[in-house]
């Protein structure tokens, strides 16, 4: 079956080389990398980069659940943007909103701040949660049981709203408590790092989807399990929301959910819930 991408029509199967700015990507079914696609009840982390101090990050949550732990970005006072594989056990169900807490004001994971129990879970009704090839549509909103009062230290972030692409010389900061190596354990405190953001046209060569955002990062940077779910931020915007990585800290782009492709199904979901 052919799709229609940019106006142009094309055969998936027939791609199978392409060279772009000198670089030849494969096709993702042949490309041999190892993408860390977080299972549920484990997560991507920030390598690298600097620990964050109180009230730098306002809008960061840390997702609890069990063993489970992700990153979030409060958009509303009651409500998280996460990932949807965030909130799935090992057999692809949707976990039980009564087990997971949200913790916001603080810098430190499992202490400090407020928390708030979950209400409701939302996940993008597109996400297909058991194709390990498939980065779209992994997005799920967390209503909130009471919401959180606002300080210097628990802040709303903004939402992109415009489609236009970023440049590669717009700064756009990533930051969470996940891994600090592949076979490292969890950061206990909230850390942050720079990464550049590639074009669609290169990324859509990479991950055979327009809704990613694709950041690099110098090696030894970057994210990696613990990290999913968390913001990547421009301009004091969302503007992407941590779903995979290959590797942790290697010089492949990690990928981000596009906020601003999932704009009308955000307002909508909020306005109908």
């Amino acid at each position: 079956m052919s799709r229609r991408i940019f106006g142009f029509r094309w055969l998936p199967l027939v791609l199978s080389l392409l060279s772009v700015n000198g670089e030849t990507f494969l096709p993702i079914e042949k490309a041999k990398l190892k993408v860390i696609r977080i299972p549920p009840g484990f997560a991507p982390r920030i390598v690298g980069g600097n620990y964050a101090t109180l009230g730098q990050f306002p809008f960061q949550v840390a997702l609890h659940y069990g063993n489970g732990f992700c990153g979030g970005s409060l958009i509303r006072s009651n409500w998280v943007l996460t990932a949807a594989h965030c909130v799935y056990d090992s057999n692809h169900r949707v976990i039980s909103p009564d087990k997971m807490t949200i913790r916001a004001g603080t810098v430190f994971k499992d202490q400090g701040g407020f928390t708030r129990k979950v209400q409701q879970v939302i996940v993008n009704e597109k996400y297909k949660s058991r194709d390990k090839y498939n980065y779209d549509f992994d997005l799920a909103l967390l209503k909130l049981t009471e919401s959180f009062q606002l300080d210097k230290y628990i802040k709303t972030i903004s939402l992109v709203r415009s489609r236009k692409d970023l440049k590669a010389t717009d700064v756009v900061t990533i930051s969470g408590w996940g891994k600090v190596s592949e076979t490292g354990s969890t950061s206990k405190i909230l850390k942050y790092n720079r990464a550049k953001p590639l074009s669609s046209f290169t990324c859509f060569f990479k991950t055979r989807t327009i809704r990613i955002l694709c950041l690099e990062s110098p090696t030894n940077n970057g994210v990696c399990g613990g990290d999913s779910g968390g913001p990547a931020v421009s301009s004091n915007r969302l503007v992407g929301v941590a779903n995979f990585g290959y590797g942790c800290g290697t010089t492949k782009p990690d990928g981000y959910a596009k906020v601003s492709d999932h704009i009308k199904w955000i307002d909508a979901t909020i306005n109908r819930y």
